[in-house]
């Protein structure tokens, strides 16, 4: 089965070849002949022309020509150059015043923000300095009341031991006062008896 394909293929390559031959070897109109040969003769002639003028063209004058011509669209490009540098150097100078300024700000904010806080510390030390005096006096009187205390204490007990001391004292004078007020009352009572008894 393959093989006949294969003959299929070089029998159409070879009809492609005989068509393209048959192409190029049929005869050609003079008309078309005639066209192509002013074509070709015009295009040479063109270019032999075209290199005539390179040839006699001074390349140096040119370019000296082109150098610069002052027409009125080169000016504007010019000036609108020269602005667009000029405006490029005042945004940066702005930007270089804006950045120095922002700076300084920063400076001055950071300078007086220090101020303040060692304001804040110097208050804050003096307080706390103040406050050690007052815990030290407070202390110092703490200590005087509490010495002061143990004095009182002290006088204290030894008032109660001398009222101890002094209690039995005082209960035998009491009894002693009792006695002899018995015997008032007794004599006051046996003269009647006596007296009866005469």
């Amino acid at each position: 089965v393959p093989a006949p394909v294969g003959r299929k293929r070089e029998r159409k390559q070879v009809s492609d070849e005989d068509t393209s031959l048959s192409e190029s070897d049929a005869p050609r109109k003079p008309e078309d002949e005639e066209e192509d040969e002013t074509t070709a003769m015009s295009i040479n002639e063109e270019m032999q022309r075209m290199l005539n003028q390179l040839r006699e063209y001074d390349f140096e004058d040119d370019c000296d020509s082109l150098t610069w011509e002052e027409t009125e669209e080169t000016l504007l490009l010019w000036e609108d150059f020269s602005g667009y540098a000029i405006a490029a150097a005042e945004v940066q100078g702005e930007q270089d015043d804006s950045l120095e300024k922002v700076i300084k700000d920063t400076e001055s904010l950071f300078k007086s923000r220090e101020k303040e806080y060692q304001e804040t510390i110097d208050q804050i030390e003096l307080e706390l300095a103040t406050a050690k005096n007052d815990m030290n006096r407070h202390l110092h009187e703490y200590m005087e009341m509490c010495s002061m205390k143990r004095g009182l204490d002290v006088q204290m007990e030894t008032c109660r031991r001398l009222i101890t001391q002094k209690s039995p004292a005082f209960t035998p004078a009491s009894n002693s006062e009792s006695a002899p007020n018995e015997e008032s009352e007794e004599s006051d009572r046996d003269p009647p008896s006596d007296a009866s008894i005469r």
